[in-house]
Order: structure tokens, then C-alpha cells, then sequence
């Protein structure tokens, strides 16, 4: 078979540059006799709208002819013009029809860069310090070319140096170089916001455009801003990057923070190296150096080492969680470039163009009116605060997913029918539906096509059961023992999930192709109807069983899950029953053998209500706890011994929303919040007390950098002060950056150590006053410099209080538990 996949597409003007493999050959090519494909109105045709008009396929010429034919017949009444303009889009889908790929022929170029720190620490935007040594690995050759201004030796066979005499020859090998090269993947740590504009921007201040557009197989260089919003979207900042068309910029930070779903203190390579790897970056603290400067001038060898490792700590990264392998194939399903995955709006324009293609439908034009309107989200239920015995939790499967195939939610089903001005309380109480022929209703009123299944619908089934299909796979291979499956198998898997997840995401952004806030409310209001019914029918049931009425057995509720208050049937029937594995097979058992039943019952009735398309909601028992403490909304503590039938040994600590799991709080605290919260469900109140007195005296003896919060810091420039050094009412974690920066610079030590910037992640303290800079707190980088002087007045019982006691108490209130003893008369006159 021949193998011929894409890498890269890009149209300019009439052309397009079209790089891609031919059986293991790297092919570059220009194609300029492509003649993308319109519709427009014809009697009789294979071809039809989503809304089933007939439609005959024009070809107006070039890119530029076919968008004059679109302009041309814009508005005129029964000419409607149709098909994508999105023209690569368009040229994949004809030429490259397989989406088989082998990332082994794709180059994934990682690169890190240095840079010198002469007149403070460089910034993108002033590029005023010069680069000193650039590294690049190969991912064909596995090879890591570094380019530098000293010498230096190595006896590693795979690191070739090469020795520049001053930065323009650096800037200009590495031109070169990459040129050669040609990339079809630049990726590293925050390389799309540092690395590449930092170069790029440097170039500029010697070399022409013209040099710089070589970077490129399109030869084109494009510079572009990001918008940043801070402070509910009052502050604007602009954020410099660089797409050089040809080649994808595919930033590690970023795939990591979108692919991984957690939430994490700090984001440096640093710290995620040592998470996901068990590896740090190089610390040159630790061999006697204070600043990146002290370090190039004195021990290049490091310097250089410290800079070949960072690219390899991300390569490290990228391999053991496939976020690379992970980009490439959700691309090649959708059709699309690398960079697009980003955006669910246009992966999922292009998942819909291809699906309707191979049925001989043809999409609309993009509206350009699109406009948000606020509409109702989810469901979250007020939580019975306090603890609870023996809770079990039940989830409802991929929800929104779901909720598109049962009501045949899609675009080209959404009727002209009277909207049904019900309220969710109104379709509990079984209120009278008014019925229409092949018609459903949803939770907001309006009603849907039940004759035939809509394209969203389609889509979401094959979906969800290919990513079954996979997983199942998946566990095969894990059986197995192979490698090479498991890998594969667990990116197909989340790519699907990573799709079905973002599907609704993409429907209720007013730039989407089919954006309509009437479907995006139809899902989550129904949304709401589904996981409220359930709640009523499991609460009806549990109160005839248990004798009781109008008892709220269902703790909490969040979206698509609901939680149980079981003690009392633990008391009722299994009051003599001590051992608690064996209470746990009794409410495993339960729950398979009635509530889930009364579950699968309650939304069959639900479907036959609203006369939906088909029932669609599967409801699966997720976690047994033998205790559960809810503080809040989406904020409890459960001591799980079975989640999903794994039965654990030991049982396991499931924390949500409680600051244990917030990365604000640092992560020695977080640990010993994990470990009181674990006394607090299976110890007594004295032995927390006793655990929280040792932990006191730990930690008054660790340094400022294991204790302090770390933050993300914003509103530096607004919260500056010409006449001082901060404004009134500036938060927290900004004050201390503009101290920690006015004093730096007032001690001339801004060559020794990085100043905060805007967007950093940072870390701040109290202090005790008075003090040496006459403030109550000091944020720093990663280390706060004993130059400054500050250490000796960190004000360790603040930290305390609010790093640690200040999260428990929330759950101790709840259950009127201390953190410390209470004297009480008895005890003073106990001690006379």
C-alpha cells in the first residue's frame, strides 16, 4: 500500500505549498492549478443541503476567481452559493483521503534557547540582551545541534557544537541550519511565546525581512498578537508570536496545559519535569551560582549542558505522554494542520465538512453575524453540608454526547415548531407535553426531527463507540504486554474522548459554522431535566424502601452525578455488620441489583415522556465511601474503597475543590492537608490535633520557598506607582512583585536575579514588620535572595494559618471539629 500523508499545507493567494511523505520521501511542492469545488441550486442532483435542497457542484476557477463567484452572487434570491471556503480544508479532503500516518517520518524539531541577562532579564518585547547558545534535537536523526559563542567539548556522540563568532554569525548559522533542516514541528517549553518570537525579533535588529522569510518554505514570516484578558477582561495585553507558514509551532506548555486536565502549582519545566518524569532542570544554585549570568561568564560547560537538557527534559515530556503523537492524529482525522487542533471551532468544522462529504452533503457558507448570548449551563444542587455515612456516587455517561443523540440534536433537525414555554419543574411534575408526528422536545422547549438522525448525531455515535472500541483494545494490549499497542491504541482513545468533549464547546461559540444558542441551550437544559429527574426518582424510591417520607437522600449534585446518603440503609439492614469490605459488597450489590434498575427504568420513562429519538442516558455507579464531607458546591472529601468495581486495598482519599488539590497552595501543605483530611475521615479529632502540633513545629524550620503561595501575577503595569511603589488595593501577589522588583533594582541586583514580568508564575509571603522594606509581603521567581535580607522576618504563623489551618477549618466547621485544643475550666482547675 502507499503511504502519503501531509504535513503541512498552507494557501497563499492562488497557490498552495503542500509538504508532505510519499513512501518515507519528504515531498515539497507548489500547486497552482487547484480549483476548489462550490454548489449552488439545481433541480435535480446527488448532491444536497443539510436541509435537503439539491445543489450542483461549479467550478469558478482559481481561489481567487471562486471567491469573486461568491461575492458575485452574494444575496441574490435563490442563488445561494455553498461549500467550504476553507480551501486547504478542502484540497486535504480530495487529495489525501487516508488518514494513516507514521510520526517517525514527521521532523519534530525541540528547541531551547539562552539568552544573556547583562541589563536584567530578557523580555520578548525589548529583545535587548543577546542570544548565546540555541539548541535543536532532531527527532529523524535524534542528533542535538547546539550553536554557541564559547567553545566547548563533549565526548557525547549525538550533540554536535558548533562555535559562532559573535551573535550575528549565531543567528545567521542558525538561519541556515534550519533552513536545511526543515522542520515540519518546532516544539519546547513556552517556545511559541519566548523562543521563537525572541529570535525572530532579534534577527530583526540586524537582518532584513527577506532573511527572516527564509525561515520559511512559503518564505513567509507572519508576526501576530494574542489578546490577553486579566482582571474580568478590564486589562487588555497583547502577546507577540510568530507563524512561520509551512512549518507548525507547536508549543509543549500549551499542549500540556490542554491535554492533560490538571491543575498544576507551577507550570516551569522544572517542575513538570519532576512530576511527569522524575527529572529536574539542571540547578546551578546547587553548584554555587546565584544568576543565569554568573553562570555563562564562569562555567560555559554547564551553561551548555543546562541548556541540551532542557530540550531533552521536554522531549522526555512529549514522549511519555503522547501529546505530540496525540496532536498528529486528531489532525489527520479532522483534516486539518497541526496548529488548528487548538481550536475546536475549526477541528470540528472540518470533522462536520468531511462527514458530510462522504454522504454527498454540502455545508452552508459561515455567517459573520455571530453574536453570544448568555444561556443556562449546567446543574449544580445546593449540598446537604456536613458529613455522611457510607455515600455512593452515580455518574451519567459523556452527557452532553448523549444528549445530542437522544433528542437528535442538529442543526438540519431543529424544527419550526411553536417553542414549549416550560420551565425543568415543570417536566418533573410530568407536566402535558404537546405532541407532534416524528417530532421530540427538549428541555428548553424546542422541538427536533425524530424521522430521520442528524449529522451531529451521527457523529457523536461513532464516536463514542469507536473510543469504546479502542479502549477495549486498549486493555487487550495492556493484557499482552505490548508496548507499542497500548501507546497507539490510548491516543486513538483520547483523541476521540479529547472530540466528544469539545463537540459542545464548538456549538455554543458564536464562531462556529453552526452556532445557535436554541441547540446549545437544548443540550444543557436537558441536561439539567436528566440528572433532576434522576435525583427525584432515586429519592422516591429510597424513601419507600427505608419507611420514610420526603427525606433527601441525594447528598449533592454536580452536572452529571449524583451522590447518595446510604447510612441509613447501612443502619437499617446491616447494623450488625462491623466489617466494612463486607458492607461494601452488600452496597455493590444494591446498587446493581435495585437502584440501577430504578435508574435504567426512570430514564426510559423520561425518553417515552419527551417522545425522544432514542434513550440515551446510561447511569453507572462510580464510588462506595464509607464517610463524605461536603463543605460547598463542588467541594467534598470522600473515603472511597470502591470506585467503578477496582476495589482499593487501602482505601482512597477523592478531594474536590478543597485548596489540597488548588495549585495556590504550596505543595508541602497540600501534602499534610491530604494527610489531616485522611484523619479527619477515619481518626478522631485527637489525633488530628496531635498530627497538626508535630507538622507546626516542621514547618517554622523550612526555608521561604517551601512555604510560600504560589501565584500567577497580573496587573503589573496597573497597579504600578509613579509616586510610589504600588497603588491602593492592589492584589496580593502583585504588590509583592513590584516590591520584589523596586527593591532588586534599588540593590543593583536585577543582573543577578530574573525580574517578574507580567503573567509569571511567582511566589509571595508575609512578613513580619517592621522590617527592612517596611511592607507586609515579598513575592519572588523561585528563590527570594538573602541579599535583601528578608528571611529572618518571613512571618511563619500568618503562612501557617492561612497555608494550612485556614483549608481544614473549612472542613472542620462542618463536623464542629478543633485544630487545637480548647482549654476548659475543668482543665484549669484540673491543674491545681
Amino acid at each position: 500500500m502507499k503511504e502519503k500523508f501531509y504535513t503541512n499545507i498552507q494557501q497563499l493567494g492562488d497557490k498552495l505549498f503542500v509538504r508532505s511523505v510519499e513512501n518515507g520521501e519528504r515531498i515539497r511542492e507548489e500547486v497552482h492549478d487547484f480549483q476548489p469545488t462550490l454548489f449552488v441550486p439545481e433541480k435535480k442532483s446527488k448532491y444536497k443541503t443539510i436541509d435537503g435542497k439539491s445543489v450542483g457542484p461549479v467550478k469558478p476557477g482559481s481561489i481567487t476567481e471562486c471567491k469573486d463567484f461568491i461575492k458575485m452572487y452574494n444575496g441574490v434570491p435563490g442563488f445561494e452559493v455553498y461549500g467550504s471556503t476553507e480551501w486547504v480544508q478542502q484540497y486535504i479532503y480530495e487529495t489525501f483521503k487516508s488518514t494513516d500516518y507514521d510520526i517517525s517520518k514527521v521532523r519534530i524539531c525541540t528547541i531551547d534557547i539562552e539568552v544573556e541577562s547583562e541589563n536584567g532579564f530578557p523580555d520578548v518585547e525589548s529583545v535587548n540582551e543577546r542570544v548565546n547558545l540555541i539548541t535543536i534535537k532532531d527527532s529523524l536523526t535524534g542528533r542535538c545541534y547546539v550553536m554557541g559563542l564559547q567553545p566547548f567539548y563533549t565526548d557525547r556522540d549525538d550533540v554536535s557544537y558548533l562555535l559562532c563568532d559573535g551573535e550575528e554569525e549565531l543567528l545567521r548559522k542558525f538561519q541556515e541550519f534550519f533552513v536545511e533542516l526543515k522542520p515540519d514541528i518546532i516544539t519546547g517549553w513556552n517556545c511559541k511565546w519566548y523562543d521563537i518570537p525572541y529570535l525572530i525579533r532579534r534577527m530583526k535588529t540586524m537582518f532584513d525581512a527577506k532573511f527572516i522569510n527564509k525561515l520559511s518554505p512559503c518564505n513567509r514570516v507572519k508576526e501576530q498578537t494574542k489578546k490577553t484578558y486579566r482582571f474580568a477582561k478590564t486589562q487588555v495585553q497583547d502577546e507577540i508570536y510568530y507563524q512561520i507558514n509551512g512549518v507548525a509551532i507547536l508549543d509543549s506548555l500549551d499542549m500540556y496545559k490542554k491535554f492533560t486536565y490538571t491543575n498544576r502549582e507551577s507550570y516551569s519545566l522544572d517542575y513538570i519535569g519532576k512530576v511527569e518524569v522524575g527529572e529536574s532542570k539542571l540547578d546551578w544554585h546547587e553548584m554555587g551560582y546565584t544568576s543565569h549570568r554568573d553562570v555563562y561568564y564562569n562555567d560555559w560547560k554547564t551553561w551548555v549542558e543546562y541548556n541540551i537538557q532542557d530540550v531533552e527534559l521536554v522531549e522526555k515530556i512529549n514522549d511519555k505522554l503522547n501529546l505530540l503523537e496525540l496532536i498528529l492524529q486528531m489532525s489527520y482525522d479532522a483534516g486539518v494542520n497541526y496548529e488548528q487542533v487548538s481550536s475546536p471551532v475549526g477541528m470540528w468544522d472540518a470533522i462536520i465538512y468531511k462527514h458530510l462529504r462522504d454522504k454527498n452533503i454540502v455545508i452552508p457558507q459561515k455567517k459573520s453575524d455571530g453574536e453570544k448570548v448568555p444561556y443556562e449551563g449546567g446543574y449544580v444542587k445546593d449540598p446537604q453540608v456536613g458529613a455522611h455515612d457510607w455515600v455512593v456516587s452515580f455518574d451519567l455517561n459523556s452527557l452532553y454526547p448523549h444528549l445530542i443523540m437522544q433528542y437528535n440534536i442538529s442543526p438540519e433537525t431543529l424544527m419550526d415548531t411553536e417553542k414549549l414555554e416550560y420551565e425543568v419543574e415543570d417536566y418533573l411534575e410530568c407536566k402535558s407535553i404537546p405532541e407532534y408526528k416524528g417530532q421530540n422536545v427538549t428541555a428548553n422547549g424546542y422541538y427536533y426531527s425524530t424521522e430521520k438522525q442528524g449529522f451531529l448525531g451521527e457523529l457523536m455515535q461513532w464516536m463514542y463507540d469507536d473510543r469504546t472500541k479502542y479502549k477495549d483494545l486498549l486493555q487487550k494490549a495492556k493484557q499482552n504486554g505490548d508496548d507499542h499497542l497500548v501507546a497507539k491504541y490510548e491516543t486513538t482513545q483520547m483523541a476521540r474522548k479529547i472530540a466528544l468533549n469539545s463537540a459542545y464547546g464548538a456549538l455554543a461559540n458564536e464562531w462556529f459554522r453552526y452556532y445557535d444558542i436554541r441547540l446549545a441551550e437544548s443540550i444543557t437544559k436537558s441536561g439539567q431535566l436528566s440528572i433532576r429527574w434522576i435525583e427525584q426518582e432515586l429519592n422516591t424510591y429510597l424513601n419507600s424502601i427505608l419507611e420514610t417520607e420526603d427525606k433527601d437522600y441525594v447528598v449533592a449534585v454536580d452536572t452529571d452525578s449524583v451522590y447518595l446518603d446510604l447510612g441509613d440503609l447501612v443502619s437499617k439492614f446491616l447494623d450488625s455488620v462491623a466489617d466494612k469490605d463486607k458492607v461494601v459488597d452488600v452496597l455493590d450489590m444494591f446498587c446493581q441489583d435495585k437502584l440501577q434498575p430504578v435508574i435504567d427504568k426512570a430514564y426510559q420513562k423520561l425518553a417515552d415522556y419527551m417522545n425522544a429519538y432514542q434513550q440515551k442516558m446510561f447511569m453507572s455507579r462510580e464510588v462506595i465511601a464509607d464517610k463524605g464531607i461536603w463543605t460547598a458546591k463542588k467541594r467534598y472529601i470522600l473515603n472511597v474503597h470502591d470506585e467503578e468495581g477496582y476495589r482499593y486495598t487501602e482505601p482512597y482519599l477523592k478531594i474536590m475543590g478543597i485548596e489540597a488539590v488548588r495549585s495556590s497552595t504550596p505543595s508541602v501543605c497540600r501534602d499534610k492537608i491530604k494527610e489531616s483530611l485522611k484523619i479527619v475521615l477515619r481518626g478522631t479529632e485527637e489525633q488530628l490535633q496531635q498530627y497538626i502540633s508535630e507538622f507546626k513545629d516542621e514547618f517554622f524550620e523550612m526555608n521561604p520557598e517551601l512555604i510560600a503561595f504560589p501565584r500567577s501575577v497580573s496587573g503589573m503595569d496597573k497597579y504600578s506607582c509613579s509616586t510610589g511603589i504600588y497603588q491602593k488595593g492592589t492584589p496580593i501577589q502583585t504588590k509583592g512583585s513590584l516590591l520584589y522588583n523596586h527593591w532588586v533594582k534599588d540593590k543593583g541586583l536585577d543582573d543577578r536575579y530574573e525580574l517578574i514580568n507580567e503573567g509569571d508564575k511567582i511566589k509571595f509571603t508575609y512578613l513580619k514588620v517592621p522590617n527592612v522594606i517596611n511592607d507586609r509581603v515579598i513575592s519572588f521567581p523561585s528563590r527570594l535572595p538573602s541579599e535583601l535580607g528578608l528571611q529572618k522576618y518571613v512571618d511563619y504563623e500568618t503562612q501557617f494559618e492561612k497555608c494550612y489551618i485556614d483549608p481544614i477549618t473549612t472542613v472542620l466547621d462542618t463536623i464542629d471539629w478543633r485544630h487545637e485544643k480548647i482549654s476548659t475550666l475543668e482543665d484549669f482547675f484540673g491543674g491545681i
